[in-house]
């Protein structure tokens, strides 16, 4: 499970995040929400160790971690997929997978293993293995952005904006795939979305933010019987 306690953080000395706690269990999708410059993706930075920390905890399986290096946090098991530069465009699918796979320590076997599980997991990237990264159509790169994500079978996936510019079809099936994923991990996902449907749609939890602030934690179905925040932060009408 993941912690934050009492989160203030940003980038040397611009404050962007103010007290911020939240929790996400094993097997749980936590939608974060916002508006632009909401602080959403510096709370992804921060739990991942991109960000300055200057007071508060992060906790993974009840270890503080607040102040370990990223790599060291990928080897504790968290795993981020970034929205931009999230697939080396000049290598082939596999050999994106097998390099990533190399990365988290993996040897000939469990690589292979692990190949395997992706490829019944997303069925389009073993048609497309020696196909070149950087030739894919969108979704099929998000697909792939998502999938070294897991290769190294992380305990806490972070996902910013994953659905960012895709067709339809593809943020459907995307959508389809995260919330497969917490059922047959059991991982803890954290999921930035602009999409607000969607998120709600797969998430079991949902946090608003606004300004570094949260203004608003619960379920879905609740928020969707809160308007004022619905239209003023999240550009949902009333109709939703």
């Amino acid at each position: 499970m993941l912690v934050v306690k009492n989160l203030n953080s940003g980038y040397g000395k611009f404050h962007i995040l103010y007290d911020i706690s939240l929790e996400c269990r094993n097997g749980e999708i936590l939608a974060i929400l916002g508006p632009n410059g909401a602080g959403k993706t510096t709370l992804l930075n921060s739990v991942y160790g991109l960000a300055d920390v200057y007071s508060g905890v992060i906790e993974l399986g009840g270890e503080d971690i607040t102040r370990l290096p990223p790599h060291k946090r990928v080897k504790k098991g968290i795993s981020y997929v970034f929205q931009m530069f999230n697939v080396f465009p000049n290598l082939t699918v596999a050999e994106n997978l097998r390099l990533v796979a190399r990365f988290a320590g993996l040897n000939r076997g469990e690589i292979e293993s692990s190949l395997n599980e992706i490829y019944e997991l997303f069925p389009i990237l073993k048609e497309r293995q020696r196909q070149v990264a950087g030739t894919l159509s969108g979704g099929e790169r998000q697909m792939l952005a998502l999938s070294l994500g897991l290769v190294r079978k992380p305990r806490v996936l972070l996902l910013d904006e994953p659905t960012a510019g895709l067709a339809v079809k593809y943020v459907d099936t995307l959508m389809e795939k995260i919330n497969l994923l917490r059922k047959i991990m059991n991982i803890s996902i954290v999921l930035v979305e602009q999409n607000v449907h969607k998120a709600l749609e797969v998430a079991d939890r949902v946090m608003v933010l606004v300004s570094g602030r949260i203004i608003y934690e619960g379920t879905p179905s609740d928020l969707y019987t809160k308007h004022d925040i619905l239209r003023l932060y999240l550009g949902v009408g009333e109709a939703a």
